[in-house]
């Protein structure tokens, strides 16, 4: 599905749903019945230059004011204006430090692209097309107008890897080619605003309506949620990387170990299912009939007598009586440890 989503254009579009269908045709019906500019990359309007596919700005702006969250609504908006205003003069001295024409993220991209030129088979003609071909898929790149048969550079506004593979074989510089939205000029111009200070509370002037008062606070059970609503298709995912980290933690040495849940379970006495030996109906008649024979072959057969001494018998052999150990006669000493009870 992913695969869909990343399509640049039809026919890539095309191709991923056929491996969708292949393998889930439920799942292919109901993509085809959502808005394609809703979900696929190449139906975006190129008028944004933005390859985004997920909402990540918003979640990223919520872990930004998570300490205001839970503040009263003027602290908070206090925390947020003092961090947006400090954030703003942040990235703005951070841009005028940058070199170049282009900003450093989409310098590091072309020379990313860059390094994969040789790849590429680069032809040329008199008009301001070129092809370029790439195993056994072609491309055109028409540099007047700024377009590629691969639609990546019409939506992002940056050269793809096929118009850089030109530009290197004319001599030319591919940054000077990058839509005006991504240059350093315009985003010194984007921060150039910056948010105004304020006076205090007591500097504020007084207005002749009525104070408005706070709606009454309703104390809720437990401790107080900070973090967003999850949808259940994150929490499934989420769950999925839970149980796979534990199987990668279970396994030793490429042996899973299997759960027992929802396992057969076999009695070793009767052999019927459902119990183990330690529930098992017949393990006391099991147990009695097995008690005389075991105590039956504990018994010897035959009395082993003791062998008698081939020595003779003298005055010294007799046997003499164990004189008993004198008791002490020191006193038994107490302890002087106190007993706390």
């Amino acid at each position: 599905m992913w695969e869909c989503a990343r399509a640049d254009n039809v026919p890539y579009y095309e191709h991923a749903m056929e491996k969708v269908k292949a393998v889930f045709n439920d799942v292919y019906e109901a993509l085809h019945k959502i808005d394609r500019k809703k979900w696929t990359r190449y139906a975006f309007c190129p008028l944004s230059n933005c390859l985004q596919l997920v909402n990540n700005w918003a979640d990223a702006f919520n872990v930004f004011i998570i300490n205001a969250r839970d503040q009263p609504i003027i602290a908070m908006l206090n925390i947020i204006y003092y961090t947006i205003m400090t954030w703003i003069e942040e990235e703005r001295e951070r841009k005028m430090k940058c070199k170049g024409l282009v900003c450093p993220r989409v310098n590091e991209l072309l020379v990313l692209r860059g390094k994969r030129v040789n790849e590429f088979i680069t032809r040329s003609s008199r008009s301001p097309r070129y092809e370029v071909s790439y195993v056994r898929q072609c491309f055109v790149v028409d540099i007047e107008k700024r377009t590629c048969s691969c639609e990546l550079w019409q939506l992002g506004g940056i050269p793809c890897v096929h118009a850089v593979c030109v530009f290197r074989s004319l001599n030319k510089d591919p940054r000077k080619y990058v839509h005006q939205t991504y240059l350093k000029t315009t985003f010194l111009e984007v921060y150039s605003h910056t948010l105004e200070p304020l006076n205090g509370p007591i500097m504020w002037t007084k207005s002749s309506y009525p104070d408005i008062l706070p709606t009454d606070i309703r104390v809720l059970p437990r401790r107080p949620k900070r973090c967003r609503r999850v949808d259940p298709s994150e929490a499934r995912e989420k769950k999925e990387k839970e149980v796979a980290e534990k199987a990668k933690k279970a396994s030793v040495k490429g042996i899973f170990k299997a759960s027992r849940h929802e396992a057969v379970i076999h009695c070793k006495i009767c052999g019927s299912v459902g119990h183990n030996v330690r529930t098992c109906p017949r393990k006391p008649a099991v147990a009695a009939s097995s008690q005389p024979a075991a105590t039956s072959s504990s018994q010897p057969a035959t009395s082993i007598q003791p062998r008698a001494s081939t020595q003779p018998a003298t005055a010294s052999s007799q046997p003499v009586a164990a004189t008993p150990r004198p008791a002490s006669t020191q006193p038994t000493r107490r302890s002087s440890r106190k007993k706390y009870i």
